[in-house]
C-alpha cells in the first residue's frame, strides 16, 4: 500500500507528464492489493448470498457478522470494484495519520503550557466517568486544540480529483476571483490544505500561530477540511478524531505538566501525513 501511495504522489506531481515516468512497479503493487481485497470482497458477497438463501428456506443461520466489510457489502450489492475501492480508502491511511494527528497535537501542547492547563482542567471536570465518544466530543477546548493542530499540520497535505464531466466552480475566476471557473472533463483539481488552512483572509493575521481559542465561536466546513469533504470524505474521520481525543484526554488525566525537550522548530517529514523530523521529545510530570 505504501508503494501505491508513493507512486500516486509521483504521478500527482508530474500530472500530464506522468507518462514519462516508468511506473511498472506501481501497477504491479496495485494489482497485488486489488487481488488481496477482491478475495475478501467476493467471499463476503458469497456469504451474504448463502445466508439469504438459508433464511429464505427457513433454515438455521449463524449470527450475522457486524464488521465494516459486511455492512458495506450489504449497501453495495454486487459492486466488487466499488466495494474494493471503499475498503482501500480505509487501508490507505491506516495508522499513520492517527499517529501523526496525536503527536502533532502533543508537540504543540508541549510548547503552549496555558493550552495544556485548559485541556487538563476540562478533562478533570469530567470526573471518573468513562471517556465515551459523546463525552470527548463535548469537551470543547480539547476539540479546539485538536482542530488547531490539524489546521496547522493537516493529516494529508494534497487532495486531487479528476473531473468526470465538464462543470464549473462557482467562484475563483475573473480579474477579482468572483466569477465561475470552467472545469473540463479530465482536468485534475488539486487542493493544497496548507494554503487553505493558513490563508490569512480566512483565519486572520495569526493564521500560522497555534491558537485554539479561534475555534470557540467558529463553525467551519469548506474552509477547514483535514479529512476532505462531500461523498468522498475520509470514512475513518470519527475513528481518528476519537482516538486522538482519547489519548490526549488520558494524558491530561494523569499528568499535570507537559514540557518540550526539543527547542527546535517543526521540520515536516511527509509519508502519508506530516510528522516532525526530530520526533516529539517531551517530559511529563505527575
Amino acid at each position: 500500500m505504501l508503494d501505491i501511495q508513493r507512486g500516486a504522489r509521483v504521478r500527482l506531481v508530474f500530472s500530464k507528464l506522468r507518462w514519462l515516468m516508468p511506473m511498472k512497479w506501481w501497477f504491479e503493487a496495485i494489482a497485488y492489493v486489488h487481488q488481496f481485497l477482491d478475495s475478501h470482497v467476493k467471499k463476503t458477497y458469497q456469504e451474504i448470498e448463502e445466508r439469504e438463501k438459508r433464511v429464505k428456506a427457513g433454515l438455521e443461520v449463524e449470527p450475522e457478522r457486524t464488521d465494516l466489510l459486511w455492512n458495506m457489502a450489504l449497501n453495495l450489492r454486487g459492486d466488487v470494484v466499488g466495494l474494493r475501492s471503499n475498503i482501500a480508502l480505509i487501508f490507505a491511511p491506516n495508522g499513520d495519520p492517527t499517529n501523526s494527528y496525536i503527536t502533532n497535537a502533543i508537540w504543540q501542547l508541549a510548547r503552549h503550557p496555558a493550552a495544556w492547563e485548559k485541556v487538563r482542567e476540562e478533562v478533570l471536570a469530567h470526573g471518573d466517568a468513562p471517556l465515551t465518544f459523546t463525552a470527548l466530543r463535548n469537551m470543547k477546548y480539547l476539540m479546539a486544540v485538536l482542530n488547531e493542530a490539524q489546521r496547522l499540520m493537516p493529516g494529508s497535505l494534497i487532495q486531487a480529483r479528476t473531473a468526470g464531466v465538464d462543470t464549473t466552480l462557482p467562484t475563483g475566476g475573473g480579474p477579482d476571483g468572483t466569477m465561475p471557473i470552467l472545469i473540463r472533463k479530465g482536468d485534475i483539481i488539486s487542493l493544497h490544505r496548507n494554503v487553505l488552512h493558513w490563508d490569512q483572509d480566512i483565519w486572520g493575521e495569526d493564521a500560522k500561530e497555534f491558537r485554539p481559542e479561534r475555534w470557540e465561536h467558529r463553525r467551519s466546513f469548506w474552509t477547514f477540511i483535514p479529512f476532505g469533504g462531500g461523498p468522498r470524505r475520509c470514512p475513518a474521520q470519527m475513528i481518528v478524531s476519537c482516538q486522538a481525543s482519547y489519548v490526549v484526554a488520558r494524558l491530561a488525566q494523569r499528568y499535570r505538566k507537559i514540557e518540550a525537550r526539543d527547542p527546535g522548530p517543526y521540520i515536516p517529514v511527509v509519508r502519508i501525513a506530516p510528522s516532525n523530523k526530530n520526533g516529539v521529545k517531551i517530559a511529563l510530570y505527575k
